[in-house]
């Protein structure tokens, strides 16, 4: 190729440079002639045609460069010479004249020398010399510089001339083609239609393309439907095989703005063969004619067309999509007025995003498309296929993103939670989202799941979430939020310990504890939360030591107050922790429930009080809660407290004037035991046994009116002190009768005292006899017996006197028998009744010191009266030893942690068994066996 170049290039320049070496032959040798050489006008033009003719191109054109146009000077200067005969030659004339005329006016025209070259072409086209070609040439040469000087009339007319020299060439076929242009430009449109018609073909019957073109565009111009055209048309592309021209011919008569007679062509063209471009077009004018039955079919047209439909010509392509914008645009803005606008401009969007899925206008697209729907259902779905379409074409994150937000959004709006939670979750993962965004949405997401009860995914997300307050310097408003809903499914599903590792994770971080105002807020709350956990934690903990450590922190620190003291104090109960139960009463200020408890624990002393502060008006009256009270005090060995509740006792003794027969003997033995038994202690209701008693021994003791009236007014046997009263009022008595002599002067009155004073002390000792206890009885027929005998005797051993005759003697003896022996018979009366008496003594020293009188003078048998062995009014209170205190305090230390310890209170009860403290171990055995009882009871 390039060889070849060459070899072109050489010969192009060896012709120039032959005209050249011509051109300088004939200057030379036409200079070197003579003015009057009749040769040197012939090769005057000679030269000037050398001039003109390098002037002129290969293409017949003339030169454009410097050289050229000095060739064409040249050349006009020299035929000027020749036509008016200049440098001595003579003018030229004739034919040859004519010729050279042309020549002039055409270099004149080529230089732009048109108003000079005028004269010459109307020589030319007036001449009778003139041949029908140079006339043409003329014509047409003055005809196109009119045209130029926009005189439309005047180059109408040189065309009108130039076209008598036509012989149906294809220069008739120009100049009808610029007439055509002429009429077309003052605006006589049917002759510039004709003409034109007329310069279709060249003399080859050929079909010339600009002709055709203009045609076209003429016919597009008249007013008209466009129907006979089109058949003018389609006739003529049939007979060239131009199926292309009907197409033409609609866009120029869109082109001249009769978009009418446009379309009818294009629906013609496109009735015959369908196809993407067409239907978009015709769609796009049916919309400015409104008439909108024509817009759904094209539309529906273009919606059935396939991606694969789109032509692959670029330009077409890209038309098409101008189209469609510039329809969805007009239909936008037609649509914020007219509703029956909206379905259109939703179905072309969709259309257009259907087929152009990469359009740079996408986003725009599916905005308005947003826009002119109203079903947010309907745009949730749409969004999920332009997702999809946006990641299978590669659309940028940022994008995808943007729908994604707008997809979440609707569906928050239609309370869709799967999509929400869909997109949030899809959002959440995505490249272009900052940290803080991700964060937001995939606590959406979470929030959504939360919303459903779906605890199982919320839960780990918010937990991810969450976990920003217990590592970071300050917990964001995701991680607030979290926190707290994490807190809320835990409560929910009843996860307290959750509740409470969640809160501690927090409370970890010194940072967020630092902190203050709102966040300061937030975790108070939370602790308040996680201490209401807790607490829960605890209720549904059963019957634990956690549940009840629980209960009582709450219950001491005044926390839900009401309800965590009173399951503490169930618990404690339940779990023996004696403690804490106190502890809890004590807070409670249950004195009550305390004084039982206090009981039960071992600390007597406390729980008597409680009694005597709970129940002061009843211990005024109540026997039974003072007996209570005391043995209370007794327990805690609280001697001083038990003696002021019998105080108590005793005043209401004295108030009922009774005393219930099953508590005398244990008010009597404690009264006795705290040496409360005193004379006062007489007006007691007691059974009168026991006053006799009492008042016998504290006669014995400290003898005192009330006390011996009392029991010598009995008349009978009330205890050694009456028997001592008895006994020395019987001796006085004997011994007054024994004073009394009846010897002597007054013998006989005398011994009628003594009978007297001796039947007063029997009398008396009689009265006696049946009351007393046999001892005293014993000592009673003893002084009787002894009275008796020794009266006996004494008359018996009565003296003489001297003047009795020794033959009275025998007499006054007999007579001193005979008195002697009634009271003889007395004596042996008491005598067998002393035997008999004696014989019932089953007490073997009694018995001995009774046999052992027998043969003994006892001069006082009242002293020989002992006080009782064991005292009546004084108890025997025996102290338990400091070994065994020492193990009563161990054993309560046992029962303040479990009251119903049956070790200790068994070990208690043998304590005080063996102390000899039989009462206080009663109330030990009688609490252990009552929880024997209830466990039995529970068992059944």
């Amino acid at each position: 190729m390039k060889g070849i170049a060459l070899i072109v290039t050489f010969i192009v320049a060896n012709v120039l440079w032959a005209n050249d070496v011509l051109i300088n032959e004939v200057k030379s040798l036409r200079n070197s002639l003579s003015y009057q050489d009749p040769a040197k006008q012939e090769l005057t033009l000679r030269l000037a045609d050398l001039y003109f003719n390098g002037a002129i191109g290969q293409n017949g054109e003339t030169e454009s460069s410097a050289k050229a146009t000095t060739y064409q000077k040249n050349a006009l200067r020299l035929y000027k010479e020749v036509y008016t005969g200049k440098n001595g030659m003579k003018a030229i004339d004739g034919e040859a004249s004519i010729k050279v005329a042309f020549q002039i006016a055409r270099i004149q025209e080529r230089l732009g020398m048109g108003n000079e070259s005028i004269p010459y072409y109307e020589k030319v086209l007036q001449s009778s010399l003139s041949t029908s070609l140079l006339k043409k040439q003329s014509a047409l040469a003055l005809a196109d510089y009119w045209e130029k000087k926009d005189n439309w009339k005047n180059s109408l007319k040189y065309y009108n001339q130039s076209i008598q020299f036509c012989k149906m060439d294809d220069t008739c076929n120009y100049v009808r083609y610029r007439k055509a242009w002429l009429h077309y430009k003052i605006g006589e449109l049917a002759p510039a239609i004709e003409n034109m018609r007329l310069s279709l073909w060249d003399k080859k019957g050929q079909i010339r393309e600009q002709s055709l073109r203009d045609f076209i565009v003429f016919i597009s111009n008249d007013t008209t439907e466009g129907f006979e055209e089109l058949k003018e048309i389609e006739s003529l592309s049939k007979k060239i095989n131009r199926p292309g021209l009907l197409r033409d011919l609609a866009e120029a008569f869109y082109t001249a703005g009769n978009r009418k007679a446009g379309t009818n062509v294009l629906a013609h063209i496109n009735s015959k063969k369908p196809n993407f471009y067409y239907n978009i077009r015709l769609m796009e004018e049916f919309y400015g004619f409104r008439s909108w039955d024509d817009v759904d079919q094209y539309l529906s047209a273009v919606e059935n067309e396939s991606i694969a439909d789109v032509p692959v010509d670029e330009k077409e392509s890209k038309e098409i999509v101008k189209i469609f914008r510039r329809i969805i645009v007009q239909l936008d803005a037609e649509s914020k007025q007219n509703s029956q606008a909206k379905p259109y401009l939703k179905r072309s969007i969709e259309t257009y995003l259907k087929h152009f899925p990469r359009d740079e206008m996408r986003k725009k697209m599916q905005e308005g498309w947003l826009a002119v729907v109203d079903d947010n259902n309907e745009k949730i779905e749409k969004l999920k296929t332009w997702i999809v379409e946006g990641l299978q074409n590669d659309e940028s994150p940022k994008d995808i993103r943007q729908l994604r937000q707008t997809r979440l959004s609707l569906a928050q709006k239609e309370k869709l939670v799967d999509i929400e939670i869909e997109e949030s979750l899809a959002l959440s993962e995505m490249e272009v989202v900052s940290p803080n965004e991700r964060r937001e949405f995939q606590y959406v997401a979470a929030r959504a799941y939360y919303g459903q009860k779906n605890y199982d995914n919320a839960l780990p997300i918010f937990k991810k979430l969450a976990s920003q307050g217990a590592n970071a310097s300050q917990a964001d408003k995701w991680a607030i939020l979290s926190q707290n809903l994490v807190l809320d499914i835990y409560n929910t599903q009843k996860n307290y310990q959750g509740i409470i590792d969640q809160v501690n994770s927090w409370k970890k971080n010194s940072s967020l504890q630092a902190n203050s105002g709102e966040l300061s807020n937030e975790m108070q709350s939370m602790i308040g939360i996680a201490k209401k956990a807790t607490f829960e934690k605890a209720v549904v903990g059963g019957e634990s030591q956690e549940s009840l450590a629980t209960f009582y922190q709450y219950c001491m620190n005044n926390e839900e107050t009401e309800k965590s003291c009173s399951n503490a104090k169930v618990l404690a109960v339940k779990l023996q922790d004696q403690e804490k139960l106190v502890k809890i009463l004590e807070k409670l200020g249950d004195k009550k429930a305390l004084m039982n408890e206090y009981e039960l624990m071992g600390r007597f002393a406390s729980a008597a009080k409680l009694h005597e502060e709970l129940e002061a008006k009843e211990l005024k009256t109540d026997l039974e809660l003072n007996l209570k009270v005391a043995l209370l005090y007794e327990l805690a060995n609280d001697q001083i407290n038990r003696k002021k509740t019998y105080e108590r006792i005793v005043s209401i003794i004295k108030k009922n004037k009774a005393i219930p027969e099953q508590y005398e003997a244990l008010i009597f033995q404690n009264l006795k035991e705290m040496g409360m038994i005193d004379v006062a202690s007489l007006s007691l209701p007691w059974k009168k046994e026991k006053i006799l008693g009492m008042a016998d021994e504290m006669e014995w003791n400290k003898s005192s009116k009330v006390t011996k009236n009392i029991i010598m007014n009995e008349g009978k046997y009330t205890g050694p002190a009456w028997a001592r009263y008895v006994l020395q009022e019987v001796e006085s008595l004997d011994q007054k009768q024994r004073a009394i002599t009846f010897y002597g002067r007054n013998s006989q009155s005398k011994f009628k005292k003594r009978v007297t004073a001796i039947e007063k002390m029997m009398s008396k000792a009689q009265s006696y006899l049946d009351g007393s206890n046999l001892e005293t009885r014993i000592y009673l027929l003893n002084i009787l017996e002894s009275a008796y005998s020794d009266f006996s005797q004494e008359i018996l051993n009565s003296p003489i006197p001297d003047n009795v005759p020794a033959e009275m003697i025998s007499q006054v003896k007999d007579s001193l028998a005979q008195m002697a022996q009634p009271f003889i018979e007395v004596k042996d009366k008491y005598s067998k009744l002393k035997v008999e008496q004696i014989a019932q003594i089953t007490d073997e020293k009694l018995k001995t010191k009774v046999m052992n009188l027998e043969n003994q003078k006892v001069a006082n048998y009242s002293s020989l009266i002992q006080p009782w062995e064991q005292s009546f009014l004084s108890a025997d209170v025996k102290k338990i030893e400091t070994v065994k205190v020492a193990k009563i305090n161990n054993e309560i230390k046992k029962l303040e942690e479990n009251p119903l310890n049956p070790e200790a209170l068994l070990s208690l009860e043998n304590i005080y068994q063996e102390s000899d403290h039989k009462r206080l171990s009663s109330y030990f055995k009688m609490r252990r066996e009552k929880i024997n009882d209830t466990q039995q009871e529970a068992k059944l």
